[in-house]
């Protein structure tokens, strides 16, 4: 009589023939993971933390950049990962950091996400369920956009020569904050901002120290989260909340799910902010004047007007694109001048904190906003 044998022990048991046992785990995994996860083959998500040296990390991310010929995606995930698995080299999963070696140049030279970002993000996104990982690589991001990179202590290291195994260019280079996420507006803006090429060996190492830099900044979010508790710190600026405002999920054109900054690729925001004002008015005829007082306390006045009927809603916006307050809901207008206050208090009776704040007005299709600071 033949042996009956599951079709997990078949599936196994022919891995093993055919590729060998160490292959057979894997192949197991993918053709069967929950059998595979109950027999110890796989490792389960999200893989285990310990705390990390965010200087390490630095270090180690920057010398993979420069002596690997990886790329800054990879770098910047190696330096995380491969300190990880060295200090749980019995529990961290095993896989060939050369995965995330796609995301250089902003994935193949396509000057998309930063690849040092993308790298980082992913490493976060290995050691933290989803909603946590959101909220590290948003933090990640906003940083990135603001910071000055590369940073102090990375030119610090090089200079002194006495912290990176290698380099590209040893000396100081010039710091900037590029205001986006994008490797070809960061990399643009770099070379602008030093009078240096593109192909440039300061470039190369820029981007050297930029993979160390970000992967530091994550070992530290991923730290604060497993260790005191993480805050986050990064503000949008006001030229994103203007724009989302109207543009973002919940605003009058509602067409854009973005967190990133508008003038990078729509131009100054004054000018464009100045003509889509124009041209509300023209379509419109109506005006809205600046609140007064500005800045105010506890309460602030806004005069507007109109030439013909229309509908108006009048709400007030946080600097991070969240609606505060409904002061006025599409309500019938017939031409004349009117005004309106706001004592400072959100839809839940609260008063708000001080800050600038957004007040945007509708009529019928078109919107014009308004920044005010309440103190």
């Amino acid at each position: 009589m033949k042996e009956k044998i599951s079709r997990q022990e078949f599936f196994r048991k022919s891995a093993i023939i055919t590729t060998g046992a160490g292959v057979a785990a894997v192949g197991t995994g993918f053709l069967f993971p929950n059998e595979a996860r109950a027999e110890g083959l796989v490792e389960t998500w999200p893989a285990p933390y310990d705390t990390l040296d965010a200087e390490a990390v630095r270090i180690r991310a920057h010398d993979a950049f420069c002596t690997e010929g990886k790329g800054c995606c990879y770098a910047a995930f190696d330096g995380i990962v491969a300190l990880l698995r060295a200090q749980l080299p019995s529990t961290f999963p095993s896989f060939p950091n050369e995965i995330m070696i796609y995301g250089h140049g902003g994935v193949v030279g396509w000057g998309t996400i930063c690849g040092a970002v993308n790298g980082a993000a992913a490493a976060i996104s290995l050691v933290c369920d989803k909603p946590t990982s959101d909220q590290l690589v948003s933090e990640l991001c906003g940083w990135y956009t603001q910071a000055l990179i590369p940073s102090t202590i990375s030119n610090d290291y090089a200079v002194a020569g006495d912290k990176f195994t290698a380099t590209k260019y040893d000396g100081e280079l010039t710091q900037n904050a590029c205001g986006s996420v994008l490797c070809h507006v960061s990399v643009s803006q770099w070379c602008n901002a030093s009078g240096v090429a593109v192909e440039d060996a300061k470039r190369k190492e820029r981007c050297a120290r930029l993979s160390g830099d970000v992967a530091a900044k994550a070992a530290e979010l991923l730290n604060a989260h497993f260790g005191s508790g993480f805050i986050a710190e990064y503000v949008a600026p006001e030229t994103i909340a203007t724009c989302i405002a109207c543009h973002g999920s919940e605003g009058v054109e509602a067409n854009v799910a973005s967190k990133s900054e508008c003038n990078q690729c729509h131009g100054d925001y004054q000018k464009a902010h100045s003509s889509v004002g124009q041209k509300s008015i023209e379509a419109t005829n109506f005006r809205v004047e600046q609140n007064f007082p500005n800045p105010f306390t506890n309460q602030t006045t806004i005069h507007y007007q109109l030439e013909r009927f229309d509908t108006v809603s009048i709400e007030i916006f946080s600097m991070e694109g969240k609606r505060v307050k409904t002061l006025m809901s599409n309500k019938p207008h017939g031409s004349g001048v009117y005004t309106i206050e706001w004592d400072g208090t959100s839809d839940y009776g609260g008063r708000v904190e001080a800050g600038v704040y957004l007040f945007r007005f509708r009529a019928g299709s078109k919107v014009q906003t308004v920044s005010m600071m309440k103190i």
